[in-house]
């Protein structure tokens, strides 16, 4: 029935996603005091639409944010020394990076913004290296996972932390206003089929919901 006919029931709750609910105690602090939060993307459909997702969060839960986007041609995919410079020169005030659809690949990276005093909490979906990133809290079902989490994408992991963000945001009376759950699922379902990512488990919860929104 889960596979024919899936529907919002089928999602699992965020918080049995690893890592999800340490992310949040991580974030919601930033909502509170607003310190500036930059959400670190990538250039790809996942990575854009990701991003879209936890900034659209972000904001309408009050936080100070900006995206970055990595430059394709000079930068490279990802954290990289040269796209760490260029965050740093044009948020020189930034107290919070968030990674999407990156990260797990840049442990030096993430070592270097924590040295200068800045909190990073990655989110990624790719295989980890032989070194995974020491960082405030980290979200990534390639490193641990729920049943049926394995094959999300960026978007997907986004997703689900932007749902446990504004949960949380509820419950401590940081948020009061209407729920925005939905476009932020299409921009996952979109994320999901255009990151080529099997249309199993999970991602046929969200491709299913977010194609009848």
């Amino acid at each position: 029935d889960a596979f024919i006919s899936p529907t919002l029931a089928h999602l699992v709750v965020p918080e049995k996603l690893p890592g999800v609910m340490d992310a949040v105690a991580v974030v919601l602090p930033f909502l509170k005091n607003g310190r500036k939060v930059v959400v670190f993307g990538d250039y790809d459909a996942d990575g854009v639409c990701a991003s879209a997702i936890l900034v659209s969060t972000l904001r309408r839960l009050g936080a100070v944010v900006d995206a970055f986007i990595p430059r394709r041609f000079g930068e490279g995919y990802g954290m990289t020394a040269a796209s760490l410079e260029r965050l740093l020169r044009e948020h020189p005030d930034v107290a919070l990076v968030v990674t999407v659809d990156n990260g797990i690949s840049s442990p030096d990276e993430v070592a270097s913004l924590r040295a200068r005093g800045i909190s990073v909490v990655v989110t990624d979906h790719h295989l980890p290296g032989e070194r995974i990133p020491v960082a405030d809290a980290l979200v990534n079902p390639q490193v641990a996972s729920c049943a049926g989490c394995e094959g999300l994408c960026g978007a997907g992991v986004a997703f689900f932390l932007a749902s446990a963000l504004a949960q949380a945001a509820v419950a401590e009376g940081i948020y009061s206003g209407p729920k925005f759950g939905g476009p932020l699922l299409v921009l996952a379902g979109l994320a999901t089929v255009a990151d080529l990512m099997p249309i199993q488990n999970q991602n046929r919860v969200i491709v299913s919901q977010s194609l009848a929104i």
